[in-house]
This record gives C-alpha cells, sequence and structure tokens, in this order.
C-alpha cells in the first residue's frame, strides 16, 4: 500500500506540477473548435491513461514509485513497457502536446519540445546507466528488443 500512495503523492506534486500548474497560464480552449481540439483531448486523454497504467505498474508489480529517490524494487517489462522503454515520459508528453493542440499554443509546443529534451538527456545520461547497473543484462537484453521512445505496435 505504501508504494501506492508514494505515487498518488508523485503524481500530485511532479506531473501536476509539469502537466498542469506550468501549462496553466496558456490552458485555454481555443476557439472556434476545430480538429486540433479534438485530436488534442484524444492525446490528453491517451496520455494520462498511459500515465496512470504505468504508474500502477511501478506501483504494485515493481513496488516503488516513478520517482527517482523511489524507483521500483523490481524490473518492470509488462504493459507498455513491452512497447516502449520509457512510456510515462512519453504518456507525459502526449498529455501536453495535447494542451497545446487544444489551446492552439506555440508556448505549449516549445514547452513540450524543451521537455522532451531534458527527459532524453535524464534517461541517456541518468536512468540508463543507473537501471544497467542494478538489472544487468536483464536490462541490457530489454533495450535490444524495445525501442526507447518510439512505441511499437506490437509487443515481442
Amino acid at each position: 500500500m505504501w508504494p501506492t500512495i508514494k505515487t498518488v503523492i508523485f503524481t500530485v506534486v511532479v506531473e501536476g506540477f509539469l502537466t498542469v500548474l506550468l501549462p496553466y497560464p496558456w490552458l485555454r480552449i481555443a476557439r472556434p473548435i476545430s480538429a486540433f481540439t479534438y485530436l488534442g483531448f484524444a492525446c490528453v486523454v491517451v496520455g494520462a491513461a498511459g500515465y496512470f497504467w504505468c504508474a500502477g505498474l511501478f506501483s504494485f508489480l515493481g513496488k516503488g514509485t516513478p520517482a527517482y529517490i523511489d524507483p521500483p524494487a523490481k524490473f518492470v517489462a509488462r504493459g507498455l513497457y513491452k512497447r516502449c522503454r520509457n512510456p510515462i515520459y512519453v504518456s507525459v508528453l502526449l498529455v501536453i502536446a495535447g494542451e497545446a493542440l487544444i489551446a492552439r499554443s506555440w508556448w505549449l509546443a516549445a514547452y513540450v519540445c524543451g521537455l522532451a529534451l531534458i527527459y532524453h538527456l535524464i534517461v541517456i545520461f541518468h536512468e540508463e546507466p543507473s537501471l544497467t547497473r542494478r538489472f544487468g543484462a536483464m536490462y541490457t537484453g530489454y533495450c535490444g528488443e524495445v525501442p526507447r521512445w518510439i512505441p511499437r505496435l506490437r509487443p515481442n
């Protein structure tokens, strides 16, 4: 139960900050409603669902959280992790990209691009080396089979 409580706190504080509080000044539904608006809402829904699914996997199967200070104790390669190595990051970026479409905001589009670059650097320089040290051959084999960012339509 404790990993779930910590995951909820992390989600509200960190992901809430990144996806709601920080973009809030630009979060307005642009008029007139267009296909961009509907596509944006679809991105937000799919991204949020992906995030919650993966956070649940970390909490229940991995016995940890999405937070760096409390990562999963067990290696998780189920669900969306069969299709992409970083589905939580992809999900968060999808939510913000959806917000950019809904608001038709170039500021939010720039924000999602900058955040994607930051996530990429975190993955390359921190997460992948850390996971390689923690899980060894299991993780390196997983890296050889599952793409880092672009989800595969079919898992192995």
